[in-house]
């Protein structure tokens, strides 16, 4: 029994020592800036498994083995840090915010804030390399860089606005388009002029609680686009060319007609040897023809393209991506001096970009200026200016990319010695030359006949029609046919800022946008259709938007609380006009006058 007693004590005393092979330490962890305790900071010795979360209070308790060296405090949105134990036992660790994170500031509606002090959802890049890209427009070059902003592509032209949506489409029957600000002017087509060169940060308000300022303009989203100021240092010059090609990197795969038919008879031969096909329903002519042609539901129309593909285009057809598509240069010109003393700061720059789309007829080039100026009148009085012209001209092709990649193969773009003779046997088309350009209904009503892909002769009893239309192809409709605008904007502001009393500002502001639009869309005698007349479509427009706003801003600081008190009225009045004239066959399509036309379409003539 004695023995016993003597063993279980001998058990109790291990376990005792294994217990208090562990060390113990305290502390306290709290933020460097504001002297706050942060709940929830992970502590770990050595990075072992197990550690410490500090508790409400900021304190922590954790127990580690003899043998660990160092102590790892890690918190979301704060910079880790690494503390050698030594013989400590007590810890007051103070962890500092990240840069980019709490402390960033942001713009918000008629001001800025921190970014831990705003409780709506904001977005904000800071352009670091945002000219570099090759692209033509700063909204192309927001694609994929904060997240629930959606810049989607629909068009394959040069200078083309893409769709924008932030947080998804919000209105079934508004306009999901997001307001767009431009230092502090609200601006419709903002995104399209702005060089992304002179762009400082953009932000982007989400919810309604960030743009709730802009009332229901801002429902969609709001973008503020604040551009480069000059900084106190020395003139700083800065030039930068780039230059590069695009091209497309992958084409719809698209069937031959050729390939088209021959799929038609195999599938046909498949069907005729299975027995069940004779019980699907069809009617006892269709019987019978499915019988005659051995399972064959090939068109006569089918059969013909097959045969002017395979006998007059030697077996290949046209491939129309190819006519439509080419690669595309892409300059890009830049710029800028800036700098200023402490009374003066100034940025100053000019830029130039061209950029050649990949369609054909497709181009963009824009000239733009910025001068920004920040003068100090005195300690309590600032005067801003900010001048921004520029200059676009863009060229747009008449038909689009989906016209060019449905036509079907069988139609030459010109006409060779075979499909000229061909089609020279109706007295309508005996004018036809070879390289001339080749049209749907040159090969309508023309008997055709010959080997079929499964061997067998095809002797139709009439003629056939492949490809009924009036219209005429994309590409010869495309050259036939000249759309280009000039587009000519400025905007000018000027902004006062007084210092009233210590934290009591008023600031007023001044601005204006012009857009002065003219456009031209010319089409030649015959460009779409036999028979149809030149026309022409003159276009004028004018965007004239004047803001003055002025707030008055008290901020005061005082502990840990901040008191920001904003009171202003804004006015703003835009005036838009707009005169289109459209006139019809002209004498020649190389004097292309409006006093030139013989008629003025009414229907396609208005002002507003």
């Amino acid at each position: 029994m004695k023995n016993v007693q003597r063993l279980l004590v001998l058990l109790l005393l291990f376990i005792c020592g294994s217990v208090t092979a562990q060390n113990v330490v305290t502390g306290k962890v709290t933020n460097k800036e504001t002297g706050e305790p942060l709940q929830g900071v992970s502590v770990l010795a050595d990075k072992a498994s197990g550690g410490a979360v500090t508790k409400e209070d900021g304190t922590f308790s954790l127990k580690y083995k003899p043998g660990a060296s160092n102590l790892l405090f890690s918190y979301v949105g704060f910079a880790s840090q690494t503390i050698a134990i030594g013989t400590q036992t007590s810890f007051d660790v103070k962890l500092a915010a990240l840069a980019g994170e709490t402390n960033e500031v942001v713009v918000i509606g008629y001001g800025t804030q921190r970014k831990s002090s705003v409780t709506g959802a904001v977005a904000k890049y800071k352009n670091d390399r945002l000219d570099e890209l090759p692209v033509s427009r700063l909204d192309q070059a927001l694609q994929g860089k904060m997240a629930g902003v959606q810049v989607q592509n629909i068009s394959s032209e040069a200078g083309a606005a893409p769709k924008i949506n932030i947080r998804g489409i919000s209105s079934i029957n508004a306009g999901s388009s997001p307001l767009v600000v431009v230092d502090g002017q609200p601006i419709a087509d903002g995104l399209s002029f702005v060089n992304p060169a002179d762009v400082e940060s953009v932000e982007v308000l989400k919810d309604a609680a960030s743009a709730a300022i802009y009332g229901s303009r801002g429902a969609s989203g709001v973008i503020l686009i604040t551009t480069k100021s000059g900084k106190i240092d020395k003139t700083r010059y800065i030039v930068k060319y780039s230059l590069g090609q695009k091209r497309d990197y992958k084409r719809y795969d698209i069937l031959s007609s050729s390939d088209y038919l021959r799929l038609l008879y195999n599938e046909g031969a498949q069907r005729f040897t299975d027995s069940t096909a004779y019980t699907l329903g069809f009617s006892a002519a269709n019987l019978t023809n499915f019988r005659n042609n051995r399972g064959v539901l090939a068109t006569d129309a089918e059969k013909a393209a097959y045969m002017i593909e395979q006998t007059m285009m030697g077996g290949q057809g046209t491939d129309w991506q190819s006519e439509s598509l080419r690669p595309g240069l892409f300059q890009n010109v830049q710029v800028s001096a800036s700098g200023g003393k402490k009374d003066i700061q100034y940025y100053i720059s000019g830029g130039y970009q061209r950029d050649e789309g990949m369609m054909y007829k497709s181009d963009f080039q824009r000239y733009s200026i910025r001068t920004k100026l920040d003068i100090k009148l005195s300690n309590r009085v600032k005067l801003g200016i900010n001048l921004n012209p520029s200059y676009s001209k863009r060229i747009s092709p008449s038909e689009n990319f989906t016209n060019f990649y449905r036509y079907p193969t069988f139609l030459p773009l010109y006409h060779n010695d075979l499909t000229a003779k061909n089609v020279n046997q109706l007295a309508q088309w005996a004018n036809i030359r070879p390289g001339d350009f080749a049209q749907p209904r040159h090969f309508s009503s023309i008997y055709y006949s010959g080997t079929m892909p499964d061997g067998s002769t095809w002797l139709p009893v009439g003629t056939s029609s492949p490809f009924s239309s009036a219209q005429n192809t994309p590409k010869s409709s495309t050259i036939g046919q000249d759309i280009y605008s000039n587009e000519y904007r400025l905007q000018g502001a000027a902004d006062l800022n007084v210092n009233i009393l210590p934290g009591l500002d008023f600031k007023s502001l001044a601005s204006l946008y012009v857009n002065t639009t003219s456009g031209q869309s010319f089409a030649n005698r015959n460009a779409t259709a036999d028979g149809s007349v030149s026309r022409g479509v003159y276009i004028n427009s004018s965007n004239i938007d004047l803001l003055s706003e002025n707030t008055l801003t008290y901020k005061k600081i005082f502990n840990k609380h901040t008191i920001n008190v904003l009171a202003g009225f804004t006015a703003q009045r835009t005036n838009i006009n707009r005169d289109q004239t459209t006139g019809l066959d002209y004498p020649s399509d190389n004097i292309r006058t409006l006093n030139n036309a013989s008629a003025i379409d009414k229907a396609g003539t208005f002002g507003t």
